[in-house]
């Protein structure tokens, strides 16, 4: 008797942890705009709004082992997708992390052949900011002014 009162809970909180989100759906898939022509693979992906999203996108050539991968935004909830244009990261094993905590305020790091990058937007990427930085794995901002970021260790 004792076993079925611990297990009813815990079906419980399976069940409303699977519920659907209560967020309008989202249209994640479309045509992405200034891509060369790449059809790229949307990876991480975070709406701030029904309407208005960021992703990481991927693109494999076939046989080849090596990549690229970039950032893209959707204003029109994903029917299309503008690409970042100066992040265009060689190998597409991971994605330029991101944060957008806001609509306007956001955050990314990339690397390309010669440095890794870390860049700001106060404008929701109309204008960006550029600095050097180390090999930043992950980034994380709870609002404008507060977040994280963590730097890749390769011993």
């Amino acid at each position: 008797m004792l076993s079925r009162w611990i297990l009813a809970p815990v079906v419980m909180a399976a069940l409303l942890s699977s519920a659907p989100p209560s967020r309008p759906p989202v249209v994640v898939r479309g045509v992405c705009l200034g891509c060369k022509d790449t059809p790229f693979q949307l990876g991480d992906v975070h709406f701030i709004s029904a309407r208005e999203g960021w992703s990481t996108a991927y693109y494999w050539p076939p046989g080849n082992g090596s990549g690229f991968a970039t950032l893209l935004h959707t204003t029109d909830g994903g029917r299309h997708w503008r690409r970042v244009p100066f992040v265009w990261q060689n190998g597409a094993e991971s994605g330029p992390p991101f944060s957008f905590p806001d609509r306007l305020h956001g955050w990314v790091a990339w690397h390309d052949q010669f440095a890794h990058h870390f860049s700001h937007t106060t404008d929701g990427g109309r204008s960006w900011t550029y600095r050097p930085s180390s090999s930043i794995s992950h980034v994380g901002f709870f609002d404008a002014r507060s977040g994280y970021s963590v730097e890749a260790f390769y011993p």
